[in-house]
């Protein structure tokens, strides 16, 4: 290193590299993240789907084998709010928000999936 040199480990044409570099980045998109995947939901009730494009803010009910029950979609995040069965395991689970969690209401008959694009269940059983 000379003298004169105020930059040790960078030169200015390296930072300019890296700002340009940056820059493209940027313009095509950024790094993939939730917003540059179509995520959605699926409501399965039997052979009825109900399906959502995600981010949303909805609340909707869907009847199930034993009454009503109410999904709430807030942005990302989809839970069961309100269900007739008699244990609440599906209310209770809360929140889901990555795509492959899957929310269910056995004895409603009810399973909400958060999916990306074409994603298909292979198996389904009562």
């Amino acid at each position: 290193m000379s003298p004169g040199n105020s930059y040790p480990y960078f030169k200015p044409l390296d930072l300019m590299i890296l700002a340009l570099s940056a820059a493209v980045l940027l313009a095509l998109g950024g790094t993939p993240g939730k917003e540059s995947r179509r995520i959605s939901l699926a409501v399965h009730h039997g052979a009825e789907v109900i399906e959502t494009a995600l981010p949303s803010s909805t609340l909707f009910t869907v009847d199930g084998d034993i009454g009503p029950v109410t999904v709430e979609v807030d942005g990302y995040r989809v839970r069961i709010a309100d269900s007739p069965c008699p244990g609440q395991d599906c209310v209770r689970r809360g929140w889901i928000d990555k795509p492959g969690d899957v929310v269910i209401c056995v004895p409603s008959g009810i399973f909400a999936v958060i999916g990306t694009g074409g994603m298909k269940l292979d198996a389904v059983s009562y």
